[in-house]
């Protein structure tokens, strides 16, 4: 009796273990085309869709606006440092027909 509950108890470890052992690391990166020019820093889907445009205003290398799109091209979410103290202060989101459906200003 005690055999075949050893035996079970491994052919159950058995098909356990290979899925136990698989990686779960993070989730791939988006796929797309970071394209900068100046101010600006535009990320595309492959397809050619604008996914996210940061804009640095005062020329400090940090984005003071990160606008966020839907897939039809309007925007999302805009998130601003209007003072350029490091810290979001403005944010807006958007529906996806491109109306205001929440905006915050701190």
């Amino acid at each position: 009796m005690r055999n075949s509950w050893a035996a079970r108890a491994l052919g159950l470890l058995a098909l356990l273990l290979p899925a136990a052992c698989e990686k779960s690391g993070p989730e791939p990166a988006p796929q797309g085309y970071l394209f900068e020019k100046g101010p600006y820093q535009g990320f595309y889907d492959p397809n050619g869709k604008l996914i996210r445009l940061l804009y640095d205003q005062n020329g400090d290398k940090k984005a003071d606006v990160v606008m966020l799109f839907y897939p039809n091209g309007k925007p999302k979410q805009v998130e601003a440092d209007t003072d350029f103290d490091g810290k979001i202060d403005r944010w807006q989101y958007y529906t996806e027909s491109g109306a205001i459906e929440i905006a915050n200003v701190r």
